[in-house]
């Protein structure tokens, strides 16, 4: 009776320490981060049924991460009801996925290209959230002589690596410093990534990462510096602003040059046309029924003189309007000069 507790006991022991060790692989499992393979593209001379092996690669890497991997079941039986939904990759349709798949918000994206043994291997980390590009974290290992079961193993070890990069932007997100900004003049309007932040000397917290700052002030031009913000790095930027050039003059609008150039040449018209009749006056033939011929006077002298008279009247006038447009109205102004006899007046302008 003795012997039979005592083993009824161990195996109380035995399930309780079974319990231990494997609620808390339970527990992890139930709080993992949910992900979807969105696509496993191959390019390049591998053979395409490589592509399921793959899959499982990367799905057992996602999973050695720290994943829980939604089944590609679910994403298909999406994808039948919004095919359109098919190779997403912009927040608003990853916004789309997400709500009709409704347990992630994350989404992870291979590309295999192969030449020959060797391997190239990108990983995309996806969410909505993530602004215009979609993507969170990217990550690309290489492989150059590779055997299928290397392939398939580099794969998950980038499945791995995709998840500390992730980490890493994230905690890179969230760290915050002090970054100041001077110029020279001082008193520029400072603008931080679009938006108005002060003017300089300006100290602002700003999140890790690169920002572009654009400094402005009258009379110079702007200037336009990209940053980075971190940790180790120098948080400070000084600008020397350029001095812009002057506005060009407005250019006026001067009617009497046109009216001078067509002036000119309607006359030069006038006066080939003038000198072509006085030139005919005088001469032409005509032909009688009786087959005689009989001279037959052009009186152009009239209309060559007056056509004549008209071009070099046309012609002066343009002339005129052509150098009135040259001439810049200047107020005269007189001074007394010693001269070697005397004095002068000397006056001095444009007329």
């Amino acid at each position: 009776m003795s012997h039979s507790s005592t083993g009824t006991t161990g195996i109380a022991v035995a399930i309780v320490i079974a319990i231990a060790v494997l609620a808390p692989r339970a527990g992890a499992d139930q709080v993992r981060e949910k992900v979807v393979v969105l696509d496993v593209s191959i390019t390049g001379d591998a053979p395409k049924e490589l592509r399921k092996s793959l899959v499982a690669s990367l799905g057992g890497g996602l999973y050695s991460a720290g994943y829980a991997v939604i089944q590609p079941d679910k994403l298909k039986e999406a994808l039948s009801t919004a095919p359109e939904l098919d190779g997403c990759a912009t927040p608003t349709c990853l916004e789309t996925l997400a709500v009709m798949l409704g347990e992630t918000r994350l989404f992870v994206r291979a590309r295999i290209t192969a030449a020959g043994a060797a391997y190239n291997i990108e990983l995309e980390m996806l969410t909505p959230s993530a602004g215009s590009g979609g993507a969170i974290a990217r990550i690309e290992q290489s492989c150059e002589v590779c055997s299928l079961p290397e392939l398939n193993s580099t794969l998950s070890d980038a499945a791995v690596a995709l998840r500390q990069r992730v980490a890493e932007q994230s905690s890179a997100a969230d760290a915050v410093f002090r970054f100041t900004i001077k110029s020279e003049p001082p008193g520029a309007s400072v603008m931080i990534d679009g938006l108005a932040a002060g003017t300089t000397m300006l100290s602002s917290d700003l999140p890790a990462g690169r920002h572009q700052v654009t400094l402005r002030y009258s009379g110079y031009k702007d200037a336009v510096r990209t940053i980075e913000v971190s940790r180790s790095g120098i948080n400070e930027l000084e600008v020397t602003l350029e001095r812009a050039p002057p506005p060009p003059p407005p250019r006026r609008y001067r009617p009497h040059l046109t009216l001078g150039l067509v002036s000119i040449g309607a006359g030069l018209v006038g006066i080939g046309a003038g000198a072509y009749l006085l030139a005919i006056d005088g001469d032409g033939t005509c032909s009688r029924s009786d087959g005689g011929e009989c001279k037959e006077v052009n009186a152009t002298l009239l209309p060559g003189l007056v056509s004549l008279g008209a071009g070099a009247g046309l012609t002066g006038l343009g002339v005129y309007l052509i150098t009135r447009t040259r001439l810049r109205q200047q107020a005269a102004a007189a001074a007394i000069a010693p001269t070697r006899g005397g004095w002068a007046v000397v006056v001095t302008g444009r007329f």
